[in-house]
């Protein structure tokens, strides 16, 4: 049996300060659009989560989807600095 994972230690204090990724696949079947795939990234303070899903995964699809992310939180941050006073 495996052992369970442990308590962090590490604990984020701000929003997108830490992200966890998990990539899963393949599927036992295909979905309509044929992604076999799917790459999860998670917000350690928020719990929000954004999924991509992949048709396969090979390292450029992968950083492909890391960029998407990351330029969609990057953006995202820079709205909410603008809307929320200092």
């Amino acid at each position: 049996t495996k052992s369970p994972f442990h308590d962090s230690t590490r604990k984020s204090s701000n929003v997108l300060e830490l992200i966890h990724s998990d990539l899963c696949g393949p599927m036992s079947v295909s979905s309509l659009g044929g992604f076999w795939y799917y790459i999860l990234f998670i917000d350690d303070f928020s719990r929000k989560t954004w999924i991509y899903f992949l048709k396969n995964k090979e390292s450029d699809e992968i950083l492909r989807r890391f960029k998407e992310f990351k330029s969609l939180t990057l953006t995202l941050t820079s709205i909410l600095s603008l809307v929320q006073p200092p």
